[in-house]
């Protein structure tokens, strides 16, 4: 896992050094990571909507819904991408958000016992992406472990608003 972390910091230095992009790289990592993630959800055979359909029979989101809830969700990554250091409370949320989407669809896997699509983008690009956000945005933006912490619930709340809807039906 360093080593993919390693690989995909060189990457955003050798492209950030050629001034085609001013992005901060634990930001544009999320946002990466968000598009692979995005297509194991719809690309998958049946998908993510027929997983949660399974799990929230009454409640689950239509089509429609669920265009809008991720569209929401990756707008709120990209909104990171646009000089994130204003508001870094609110763009580190974003790597509580990827760890909390992530966590949803693995012990929505292990309670259901049924394959959530999304589980290995989680493992393999949420996670790692988040947990570089979160370990050198802070120090490089000298934020406190009370920031940290309340960015992290905001992003656990940003996942719960979706959640709650279905679950309150």
């Amino acid at each position: 896992m360093a080593q993919i972390l390693d690989n995909l910091d060189r990457l955003v230095e050798l492209i950030s050094q050629k001034g085609k992009l001013k992005v901060e790289p634990a930001f544009l990592g999320m946002a990466i990571a968000s598009v692979f993630h995005g297509l194991e959800e719809y690309v998958y055979p049946g998908g993510f909507l027929r997983w949660l359909r399974f799990v929230f029979p009454r409640t689950a989101p239509g089509p429609v819904g669920a265009v809008i809830i991720n569209g929401a969700f990756f707008a709120l990554v990209l909104s990171t991408l646009s000089d994130p250091q204003s508001t870094p409370v609110f763009s580190l949320s974003v790597a509580g958000l990827l760890l909390a989407n992530g966590a949803l669809h693995i012990a929505g896997t292990l309670l259901t016992k049924r394959y959530s699509p999304d589980v290995i983008t989680s493992l393999l690009c949420y996670f790692p992406a988040a947990a570089f956000a979160l370990m050198t945005i802070p120090v490089k933006w000298h934020m406190d472990g009370f920031q940290v912490t309340l960015a992290i619930l905001l992003g656990l709340l940003w996942q719960l608003i979706p959640l709650g809807f279905m679950l309150r039906r």
